[in-house]
């Protein structure tokens, strides 16, 4: 009965994460869809990664999911979104953190 306990609890954990990382990346597609892409076309609007330094300017698909990301783990007790990867932007180089062992082995 506990090994079934266990593994229900495993499973809706992985549940939970899966669904949570789904609507993170449904934001970030429709961003790119919706406002990103769109405002491309826009004259005097611009896509910039330092977007707050000028104005008429909106962040990369990107960086509005690292700052999704950054503001759901502020806001959240019990969650915590990073994105990363082995091939940052190089204004980001100097914000990499260490990876834990999961994260080593979800860019693997």
């Amino acid at each position: 009965m506990s090994s079934l306990s266990n593994s229900l609890i495993e499973s809706q954990a992985l549940l939970n994460s899966q669904t949570q990382a789904d609507s993170i990346i449904n934001a970030w597609n429709l961003y790119s869809r919706a406002v990103a892409t769109h405002l491309e076309k826009v004259k005097d609007v611009s896509i910039r990664h330092d977007y707050f330094l000028h104005e008429a300017s909106i962040p990369p698909p990107a960086t509005f999911a690292i700052e999704l990301g950054q503001n759901i783990t502020n806001s959240q007790d019990k969650m915590s979104i990073r994105i990363y990867s082995d091939y940052p932007w190089p204004w980001r180089k100097n914000s990499i953190f260490q990876r834990n062992p999961f994260e080593k082995e979800a860019l693997t």
